[in-house]
């Protein structure tokens, strides 16, 4: 009877581990898919000292149709962001570096999100500034246990990158 009992534990341990193996090779092109996203918004980033909102949009309505990040509705806070942010010399946040987009209201720049040239404040900042693209997502670990789901868990995962801004801005001298 004891030895049967421990073939019974040993069955339920092994498929217990198998399922956690799965669920890491599951995780493994979810944060690359992170990683190649930031990659990618850097190198924009980096080309044109900010990010232009349709190359914003379309990464990041690309990025919440992947299989792995549209687990969850629209509506629900664990959606998948994309955050550009100007980091000063001391590491410090220095204002957004996604250009506003012209119907929401909530994205405008002021005086302290970006300098004023002529009147008009700019997203973006003279050569060699660093700018830090940050790519948040929420990983659905999911375990289906015949039929039934069990502890459904969401673990919040996030990758960085930190760019040097390229592009030389002649009307940034005319800074007032």
């Amino acid at each position: 009877m004891v030895a049967v009992a421990k073939t019974i534990l040993i069955a339920i341990l092994a498929g217990v581990a198998f399922i956690i193996v799965l669920q890491v090779a599951y995780f493994f092109p979810f944060y690359m898919t992170m990683v190649v996203e930031a990659f990618n918004m850097a190198n924009i980033a980096a080309n044109d000292n900010y990010i232009k909102v349709e190359y914003y949009e379309d990464a990041l309505d690309k990025l919440r149709d992947r299989p792995m990040f549209n687990k969850f509705n629209s509506t629900d806070p664990h959606l998948a962001q994309i955050i550009a942010r100007h980091i000063d010399e001391y590491d410090r946040d220095d204002g957004d570096a996604i250009e506003p987009s012209p119907g929401h209201p909530e994205t405008y720049y002021n005086a302290v999100d970006g300098p004023i040239v002529s009147g008009v404040t700019k997203p973006y900042r003279q050569r060699g500034n660093a700018i830090k693209v940050t790519v948040n997502a929420w990983y659905p670990l999911r375990m289906t246990l015949w039929g039934r789901e069990v502890t459904p868990v969401d673990i919040p995962v996030s990758f960085s990158m930190t760019t040097t801004t390229l592009k030389y801005y002649k009307d940034l001298d005319l800074i007032e």
